[in-house]
């Protein structure tokens, strides 16, 4: 009875094991499955791109090494500076500090142009970006809860448009990372800000080309999305439907010195998510 016994455990543990096996190399099957489908799909259409898919995948890639807290300009002498010292965009607001609280690390951009609508794109970035951080420090001392957030920008200047782009992520406690993107593209002439349809026009892109594109990208996207939530990943899911995605919304972009344009979805600015889109033009 007793060698019965020991053949029972044994035959027992082996049936686990194999059970275990069986279960370890199907996660794995499905993740390999799910990430070869995701670089097989993670590719722009080329009928809608005028970008080489290797460039393109770099572009995408390198999308947050843009992020150098300064402007990429050789300044003109004829754009009215409010502060003759200082360059285009600057930066107005800096502040590293940690603590047992947070963990703060943000750089506050200011447009360098005197002019009453600038100063009211300045008085918006301070609102959004430069309250916050002063919230933080201000509250947090004995909240219990540690924050990060940190603050970013980068700034160019092509044929004679300034486009910034800004990005934060904020992260409390056991919550969602969030991430919010704000960019302003403003012709310089008027000091107005310009609307992703003109820069595309301007370019020579067609519109149903770039709509068609737009919807393919954010197709993919979704697509990679839901594959990551069947094997049971918390993903952003989008509305493909939604009207976010129309051209005429779509102006949260931003132009390099190579004059790619990023247009951007940052489903953080409405949501407690880091997830967003890119679509390059």
């Amino acid at each position: 009875m007793r060698l019965l016994r020991v053949k029972l455990k044994t035959s027992t543990k082996i049936f686990f094991c194999i059970i275990l096996i069986i279960c370890v190399f199907a996660i794995g099957l499905a993740l390999y499955t799910v990430l070869l489908d995701s670089e097989n799909t993670d590719k722009p259409i080329n009928k809608y791109n005028d970008i080489d898919e290797e460039t393109y995948s770099n572009l995408k890639t390198d999308f947050y090494k843009l992020f150098n807290n300064k402007i990429n300009f050789v300044e003109e002498k004829s754009i009215d500076k409010e502060n003759k010292e200082k360059d285009l965009v600057y930066t107005e607001y800096e502040t590293h500090t940690t603590n047992q609280n947070y963990d703060i690390s943000v750089y506050i951009p200011n447009i360098n142009i005197n002019n009453d609508k600038i100063k009211q794109y300045n008085n918006e970035i301070q609102e959004i970006f430069k309250v916050n951080a002063e919230s933080i420090i201000k509250t947090n001392v004995n909240s219990g809860i540690f924050t990060i957030y940190t603050v970013q920008y980068t700034a160019n200047v092509s044929n004679n448009i300034l486009s910034i782009v800004i990005k934060s992520n904020l992260k409390e406690g056991d919550n969602a990372q969030r991430t919010i993107v704000k960019t302003y593209n403003i012709d310089l002439k008027t000091n107005e800000q310009i609307k992703l349809k003109d820069i595309l026009k301007e370019k020579g892109i067609d519109e149903n080309k770039a709509k068609n594109k737009i919807k393919e990208e954010i197709r993919i996207a979704d697509k990679q999305a839901n594959l990551f939530h069947d094997v049971g990943y918390s993903v952003y899911s989008r509305d493909l439907e939604s009207s976010i995605y129309e051209l005429d919304n779509s102006n949260t972009f931003y132009i390099d010195e190579n004059e790619y344009i990023y247009v951007i979805y940052p489903y953080g600015n409405n949501n407690f998510t880091s997830e967003m889109d890119l679509v390059i033009f």
